[in-house]
């Protein structure tokens, strides 16, 4: 659930909705009312717009995770973003940087994938589901020593 101008959000797999109402459960709305291959799990509220995450059907008919958009500013549908053969669960949004510099802030610290910032100028790479950092520390492939499922 999130909590921006005193409505709440949320996003349910069950019915397909994503609904807000005012802070003690009142004025309940529905933003949107999907088809049945939807199944939202996460949710991001960012300048005015809302970011779901999806485990829905692609066109070919198997399971795939999208990431969505539904500005608050406007009715319409959803807008996909970005979709991924891997499972999305969160999503999270950010508004810039902190002041100064960063580990990651040249060339994503040199990692093929996630960067993870650390005090004193240094970072962290680490890699996603099903794969590993190769002996560079940087660079991830695949994890041949784990079952993976998409």
């Amino acid at each position: 659930m999130l909590l921006a101008d005193n409505r709440l959000y949320w996003v349910d797999a069950g019915t397909n909705l994503i609904e807000t109402s005012d802070l003690q459960g009142n004025g309940r709305k529905t933003i949107s009312r999907e088809e049945d291959d939807r199944h939202f799990f996460g949710l991001a509220l960012f300048n005015n717009a809302l970011y779901i995450t999806d485990w829905g059907i692609n066109g070919g008919g198997s399971r795939q995770s999208f990431v969505l958009r539904h500005s608050l500013n406007q009715t319409g549908s959803l807008t996909s973003l970005f979709s991924s053969d891997r499972r999305l669960n969160d999503i999270h949004a950010y508004d810039g940087a902190p002041a100064g510099s960063n580990g990651c802030g040249n060339n994503n610290g040199g990692c093929s994938a996630i960067c993870i910032p650390l005090p004193s100028n240094r970072s962290k790479c680490m890699c996603p589901d099903c794969q590993r950092l190769s002996s560079n520390g940087r660079t991830c492939v695949p994890d041949t020593g784990v079952t993976c499922n998409p």
